[in-house]
């Protein structure tokens, strides 16, 4: 089996266009399609949508807009505001409507925050899952990490949690990342779970 990257003679560093392409695999979205069912039907606030993750093919992503970049802005407002439905409504909207955005991958993280501030840990720790997936090269993969850890604590998942956060704490670099899982493994601890 060839080596993924191979250099020519000519020039031993240079990695050619259809190398530079698999390389680039590691940080586009997946080319397949899945389904992630937000909000429980519980009454009006809490409607069942599906969003789906767009096939792309490698080196498909598209520049974000101004336009696009204000919508998660706005949705990061409502977070921050406490309205977690209107973000995640908001949110929503921009992945149907953006999902080979280069920040397609912002969108999932806050959704996933949203959901997971609106105590819906199923829904935001499937969030999490599809953009670790998805998305493996995100700059949010380490917080997105953590949140899965968060997630299946407040499930009661504790074995899970704390793999997750086990896992997070040996591999992460960023110290507050770190802390946070800590702080989640010791309230196990205490708990003797």
């Amino acid at each position: 089996m060839a080596p993924l990257i191979q250099t020519t003679s000519e020039h031993p560093y240079e990695i050619n266009k259809s190398q530079r392409l698999l390389a680039q695999v590691a940080i586009e979205p997946r080319a397949q399609m899945t389904d992630v069912i937000v909000g429980s039907g519980a009454g009006s606030a809490h409607t069942v949508e599906a969003v789906g993750v767009e096939p792309a093919v490698v080196g498909t992503r598209t520049p974000a807009s101004d336009e696009q970049r204000a919508a998660i802005n706005k949705a990061i407002e409502f977070i921050e505001q406490e309205d977690y439905s209107s973000a995640s409504r908001d949110l929503v909207n921009f992945l149907r409507e953006h999902p080979l955005s280069e920040i397609a991958d912002d969108g999932w993280f806050w959704l996933g925050e949203a959901r997971y501030l609106d105590r819906a840990f199923l829904e935001s720790l499937q969030i999490f899952q599809t953009l670790l997936e998805y998305f493996p090269g995100s700059g949010h993969a380490p917080m997105a990490r953590l949140r899965m850890g968060m997630n299946h604590f407040e499930l009661k998942q504790f074995p899970k949690a704390r793999e997750h956060l086990t896992d997070l704490i040996l591999d992460q670099p960023a110290d507050d990342i770190k802390a946070r899982a800590q702080a989640v493994i010791e309230r196990m601890n205490e708990a003797g779970v």
